[in-house]
């Protein structure tokens, strides 16, 4: 019985986790807007690739391997979405915020991954 509760709790889970992922999906297909205000102030910023390419190498390659996986956030909500989920994170996975980062900081990844292919 209890074996039946937990694993109809851990579908539960799944399943809302999969709804929010869709409802956040669809909210950002249809106008997606910076989660976060501190978007819009790194969206001015001109970003240094070089110094971008550097914070990528020692932080985000360990995940994202340079591999480009990071293109799918582009192209599903922009450079907004792509900065406000580098501030945010991604909740209940390995994505974790870089909101203690500068705007710098954030501004210089970004130009890094706008010219990396």
């Amino acid at each position: 019985m209890v074996y039946l509760r937990r694993k109809s709790t851990e579908r539960g889970r799944r399943w809302r986790t999969l709804g929010v992922a869709t409802l956040a999906t669809i909210q950002c297909l249809s106008g997606c807007a910076p989660h976060d205000p501190r978007a819009t102030s790194v969206l001015a910023l001109s970003g240094d690739a070089a110094r971008g390419r550097a914070l990528y190498a020692q932080t985000c390659a360990g995940c994202h391997r340079g591999s480009g996986a990071w293109q799918l956030t582009l192209q599903l909500y922009g450079q907004d979405g792509f900065v406000s989920t580098m501030i945010d994170g991604v909740p209940h996975t390995r994505m974790p915020s870089f909101a203690a980062w500068t705007d710098q900081q954030l501004a210089d990844v970004r130009a890094y991954v706008r010219t990396a292919k």
